[in-house]
């Protein structure tokens, strides 16, 4: 499973280039560079349970440096004002951190958590889910997605009950933090986001479908297999020469078939390989790269032609 991690974490820097540090049009992309792998034969490093302290004028050089990140009114004071935090590393966090949750330039935002992405990593989990609670919407946002990124089955008992009170609130939750808790919650080895990520999955898969397969991992077997078959119909099969499935069926189970690919274990392979046989393409693809998520822990094919998705469909019965 550590492997198939490494192998997700690699796309994610496709996602990083793909949202920028303004995506979105109320807050910076949560945590978007993905893991820096440990060198071969190295241990991971501990969990920290407190930010390395920065003392004196360190303290007060990190402060300044912050002010000329946030004011950049050159290009050269930016590139001082991030080199120099990046200097003081995870020490500079929580400084950073207070200052994402008070800034109300979205550009701005969007460089605090480019400096937040290099300077924190799977040691600092612990330290971030202390925002999770946090008053400003974009630092839970950030918290959220960035202890997503580093499994740490630690954090299930704060992830799961955060989800369910966002599920509970229903349409009254905001709906990408209901998302971003349920990749936390999905990436510590709870399944009770999947019904979140699913539906992530038919709103955006093109936007979302990376942080989703890499959270799936921390789920992946039986459990979450079966909780995803469930979502499939009878009448979902596909039948030679059938009618296609209606607009919302297609969505529901390719959504199924992309969030399988990412968790489902081989007990599942029967009925996602009968999605091989589907008329529709958008159907036989999700179900071919489930087939090879499931069977080979391979990433998604991407940009299949109708005539290769069948030769391949063939050759994966």
């Amino acid at each position: 499973m550590k492997h198939s991690l490494r192998r997700v974490s690699v796309a994610l820097l496709s996602l990083t280039g793909l949202l920028g540090p303004g995506a979105g049009a109320q807050t910076p992309p949560p945590g978007t560079t993905p893991p820096k792998e440990a060198p071969a034969g190295q241990a991971p490093k501990p969990r920290l349970e407190a930010w390395p302290e920065l003392k004196g004028e360190a303290q007060k050089t990190a402060q300044t440096d912050l002010e000329r990140l946030r004011k950049a009114s050159t290009e050269e004071m930016g590139a001082a004002g991030r080199a120099g935090l990046l200097q003081a590393g995870a020490g500079a966090a929580p400084l950073l951190l207070a200052a994402l949750g008070k800034e109300k330039d979205e550009t701005v935002r969007g460089r605090i958590v480019q400096v937040l992405d290099q300077i924190t990593g799977a040691e600092h989990t612990r330290l971030l889910a202390k925002e999770l609670t946090s008053k400003s919407r974009d630092v839970r946002l950030y918290a959220l997605g960035r202890c997503a990124l580093f499994p740490d089955a630690e954090l299930r008992t704060a992830a799961e009950p955060l989800l369910g009170r966002l599920v509970k609130e229903g349409e009254k939750a905001d709906p990408e933090e209901r998302y971003a808790a349920a990749l936390l919650a999905t990436s510590t080895g709870s399944t009770a986001g999947l019904a979140a990520l699913h539906l992530a999955a038919v709103e955006n898969w093109n936007k979302r479908g990376v942080q989703i397969r890499a959270a799936l991992e921390g789920v992946r077997g039986a459990e979450a297999a079966g909780q995803l078959l469930a979502m499939l119909k009878d009448s979902d099969k596909p039948v030679l020469n059938g009618p296609l499935l209606s607009k919302d069926d297609r969505q529901r189970v390719v959504a199924c078939l992309n969030l399988l690919a990412g968790c489902g274990d081989k007990g599942a392979l029967p009925r996602v390989k009968a999605f091989l046989d589907s008329n529709d393409n958008t159907v036989r693809v999700a179900a071919i790269n489930a087939v090879l998520g499931i069977a080979e822990n391979k990433p998604p094919v991407a940009n299949l032609s109708a005539f290769e998705a069948v030769e391949m469909a063939k050759k994966l019965k």
